[in-house]
């Protein structure tokens, strides 16, 4: 019987989609967007598809611990009810505010009031654009599939979406499916963030038989040295390493980054690993540790040293992997591979924000 390369399907877990190499002729066809259906499900890839939620988001921070504890052990319940990949995405994106002013300005029918009304209304407008330059944050879900047919994508994600309806109403929030009109508008906000609203009419598009994407890009895109240009607006991306975050990290950590005070785009990215696998490199890694504290014995007793004392890295290498042996054999939660990726979005190519994010994101890493 053959054996199973457990290291070579946990490597392959850590690299990302074959990308075919081709010469873009236009700025149209670099969006991953093969096939969309009416619905809100996209063909993204080879035997790929995604759906995208909107997802109401929960006062996590105004909640007793013991609320904050029961929460969290309800959302690591609903990664590991996810099968496939999917990503959290923080769009930090311009208000709208018709909505906004509908939800929340004072109206009043007495003429009497008209001009108490519009002052209040001046206070509220102003205040929320110097607290955040009137910028809202919209959370979404999306979660990718691996299937032969648009059709058998549909109908996994059926499934997929009564249990995740009911394990997000478990934890006080709610998700909401997007057509395939409203996901481009999210492509639309964020490639014309700085210009007047506006939105891809998907129906006149299939009527008159023109391409979505022309509905999407309308300008240029240039390549700089260290960022891009959409226009009139300067574009840069980080990608955190996960091997260089701390071993734990605390809810302040996503509050961060959700609560920056410019126009961006995070993504949290989840790879599931099969549990076996999982184990059987963790038994592996171990199998090296205590290779390595063999070593370290037999130079010590070559040196006349006989002691079983071993370096405080070593020690400390064997505590951490113990650790993550018994939190994944211990446990019905699924391990994955994640990763964060941030995109801040200024009109100004020498941004104080961005510097500022920067030094931020380096000192909440020390003190963490």
């Amino acid at each position: 019987m053959k054996r199973k390369n457990y290291r070579k399907e946990f490597n392959q877990l850590k690299k990302t989609d074959k990308i075919e190499k081709e010469m873009y002729c236009t700025i149209q066809s670099i969006l991953p967007v093969k096939k969309i259906s009416l619905s809100g499900v996209f063909q993204i890839g080879e035997d790929l598809y995604s759906q995208t939620y909107f997802l109401e988001d929960a006062n996590f921070s105004i909640k007793t611990f013991e609320e904050q504890a029961y929460f969290l052990q309800d959302w690591c319940n609903l990664q590991s009810s996810i099968d496939t990949r999917f990503k959290i995405t923080v769009f930090n994106k311009n208000r709208d505010m018709r909505l906004f002013s509908e939800r929340v300005f004072y109206k009043t029918e007495q003429d009497s009031l008209k001009k108490l009304e519009k002052a209040y209304n001046e206070l509220i407008q102003s205040a929320i654009m110097k607290c955040r330059q009137g910028i809202e944050a919209v959370l979404y879900l999306t979660v990718t599939v691996q299937r032969k047919s648009m059709q058998s994508a549909k109908e996994s994600f059926a499934v997929l979406q009564s249990e995740l309806e009911r394990q997000f109403q478990t934890m006080g929030s709610r998700i909401e499916l997007l057509d395939a009109a409203e996901r481009l508008d999210i492509f639309n906000d964020f490639y014309h963030m700085f210009q007047p609203e506006r939105k891809v009419d998907l129906e006149a598009c299939i009527a008159s038989g023109r391409d979505w994407r022309n509905e999407i890009f309308g300008e240029e895109i240039r390549v700089k040295n260290d960022h891009l240009l959409f226009g009139d607006a300067y574009v840069k991306s980080f990608y955190f390493d996960p091997t260089d975050f701390p071993t734990d990290i605390s809810d302040r950590f996503f509050k961060m980054l959700s609560g920056i005070s410019c126009r961006s785009l995070i993504t949290i990215d989840y790879v599931p690993i099969p549990k076996d696998t999982a184990i059987n490199m963790l038994k592996q890694k171990s199998s090296g540790i205590e290779q390595e504290i063999a070593r370290q014995q037999e130079k010590r007793n070559a040196n006349g040293q006989f002691t079983n004392d071993i370096t405080l890295d070593v020690r400390m290498k064997k505590k951490n992997l113990e650790a993550k042996y018994d939190k994944v054999s211990g446990s019905d939660l699924t391990t994955f591979w994640t990763g964060f990726t941030v995109v801040l979005v200024e009109q100004d190519e020498k941004a104080v924000v961005v510097k500022l994010f920067c030094n931020t994101l380096t000192q909440f890493f020390q003190r963490d």
